[in-house]
């Protein structure tokens, strides 16, 4: 009797720890989801944050340029692709119908894509600031853009557009220190763009 009780007992005590285990292992599971997905969140708002401070500090400048943007004769795209240094990667100044200015940083085709890209479109229709990430050109190169009205008093002269390209260094400022990430291009078949994580 005692025999099979301790049998019995011992069967009992495996299936329940398999079954304790398989909880743990699975609240284990949902919240290494659940760290992850809020560490990309939070990039993502870094990503948006940077385009949107991006904007800002051209949009300072394209302030005081706002005559030479509105006659079209603003040449200071790359004075400040180089002031700002790796905070940003181009800079374009845009009459306010959207039509090119001055364009520093990017290939024509690069230029194209921003010019029509929805955060671009979105500033000129709202006159508000708007950010996103876009692939643009014709490799996809992944860049968060921020576009900024220029206004001379109440009225939209032109509009200032910022970008940085989604590189190791930008996802090494906005990831928490000894966390690998990696940044993929959407849209067909996904496209490593960037990564942190060790290794070739």
């Amino acid at each position: 009797f005692l025999v099979g009780f301790a049998s019995v007992l011992v069967a009992v005590v495996l299936v329940v720890s398999t079954a304790v285990r398989a909880v743990i292992e699975r609240n284990l599971r949902e919240g290494a989801v659940a760290r992850t997905t809020d560490q990309v969140e939070d990039a993502q708002r870094g990503l948006l944050a940077n385009a949107r401070n991006a904007a800002r500090n051209v949009v300072a400048f394209g302030e005081a340029l706002a005559t030479r943007i509105e006659r079209g004769t603003v040449e200071s795209a790359d004075d400040l692709v180089v002031i700002f240094g790796q905070q940003l990667d181009f800079v374009m100044f845009l009459r306010a119908n959207g039509r090119p200015i001055d364009v520093a940083g990017l290939r024509e085709e690069e230029a194209l894509t921003v010019v029509s890209s929805q955060v671009v479109r979105t500033a000129r229709r709202t006159g508000l600031i708007a950010a996103s990430v876009d692939r643009v050109g014709f490799k996809g190169t992944l860049v968060v853009i921020g576009a900024a009205p220029v206004t001379r008093g109440q009225r939209v002269v032109g509009i200032a557009v910022a970008g940085i390209e989604v590189d190791e260094s930008l996802l090494e400022e906005l990831l928490p220190t000894g966390i690998p990430g990696a940044a993929f291009s959407g849209g067909g078949t996904p496209r490593l763009v960037a990564s942190t994580f060790p290794g070739p």
